[in-house]
């Protein structure tokens, strides 16, 4: 069998009890079916199955606690047929737990079909840029941690080359290591980009880390970047807003503004450094997670943005952040990245 939590998505066209199998046997069929389905899902990941048997069919398939019923789609046939689609939630954990804060990891928070998200949004950004061949592109992710996002954009973009991934953090290039589609080393964000190998990347990925490259190093950075890419390559960079959207308390929103230069610095900085067609995309997704939660996060220093406050000060910020609300309300606010874009020219 398949191991768990191995697959994005199930399809099925499943039988409709009348060429294979007898009606009466079509629930517990379908029921089977399901619970098999969000076994193999990751969290986030869809069922869709073809049916047949109205109601009862969607009964049978929503009866897995796993699985949240996201729409039914009747579909005009000899017979009455349906379309069903799920989503696989996440396993429940305690909110209210601080040990099971997975620092370094959205997954807390915004969990896996944000993640899919951002993968989805960055490789159809870097399709429509470049008109390569995936066999022909080599990838580098600057400041990549574990490799898993990058990792996961070479198996969605269908790369042939391992890509590689850099990061300052030993532990983290260690595991990174350990996945095939990877060569990953230790270096931070300035230091691969004085490591001088010319005309080697076609795509170039800068996710989340460039507002901690200090400010006098900004454009050295993409000078190197633009130094070790090919003509016609892509280099893209994620950020965050510096108006943070999140439900911090005000101490820490100062912390988060002072230390995340706008937008506008980024795309300077490529453009000294030679990079045409620069551009800035904003996207945008909706986040809903307990308090409790939440609360749990910023105890833990999940951001650096927590790190200088001492733990009278950080609690203090929680009693700030969660004044006026129930442990068992949620928080609501809108993920905000801006995905800045490059390209070098063709000579």
């Amino acid at each position: 069998p398949l191991r768990d939590a191995c697959a994005d998505a199930v399809v099925s066209d499943l039988p409709f009890g009348k060429l294979c199998g007898k009606p009466h046997f079509r629930q517990r069929l379908y029921q089977g079916v399901a619970r098999e389905a969000a076994r193999v899902l990751r969290a986030g990941g869809k069922a869709v199955f073809l049916c047949c048997g109205r109601s009862h069919a969607t009964d049978a398939l929503a009866s897995c606690e796993k699985l949240q019923l996201c729409s039914v789609e009747h579909l005009t046939m000899e017979i009455e047929v349906m379309l069903v689609t799920l989503q696989r939630l996440p396993d429940q954990k305690d909110d209210d737990s601080t040990d099971q804060v997975e620092l370094g990891n959205f997954a807390g928070i915004w969990g896996h079909p944000f993640e899919m998200f951002v993968e989805q949004r960055t490789c159809d950004v870097f399709s429509q840029l470049t008109h390569m061949k995936p066999h022909e592109m080599l990838l580098a992710d600057v400041g990549g941690g574990n490799g898993l996002f990058a990792a996961n954009i070479h198996t969605r973009l269908g790369l042939l080359h391992p890509a590689v991934c850099c990061d300052p953090n030993e532990e983290a290039v260690e595991e990174a290591r350990r996945r095939p589609a990877l060569r990953a080393h230790v270096a931070d964000a300035s230091a691969f980009a004085q490591e001088g190998v010319a005309n080697a990347f076609d795509l170039v990925l800068i996710k989340e880390v460039v507002h901690l490259v200090p400010a006098d190093k900004v454009e050295a950075l993409y000078e190197g970047i633009y130094g070790q890419m090919k003509d016609g390559g892509v280099c893209m960079t994620i950020t965050r807003p510096t108006d943070p959207p999140y439900p911090l308390f005000e101490a820490a929103r100062r912390v988060w503004t002072s230390r995340q230069p706008p937008v506008c610095v980024f795309e300077a900085a490529m453009r000294k450094a030679g990079f045409d067609d620069v551009d800035v995309r904003e996207w945008r997704y909706p986040i809903r997670c307990r308090l409790a939660r939440w609360l749990a996060l910023i105890r833990a220093r999940f951001w650096s943005t927590f790190h200088g406050f001492s733990d009278d000060e950080l609690e203090a910020g929680v009693k700030e952040v969660a004044k006026g609300k129930d442990a068992c309300d949620f928080v609501e606010f809108e993920e905000c990245l801006l995905c800045v874009t490059a390209r070098k020219n063709v000579k």
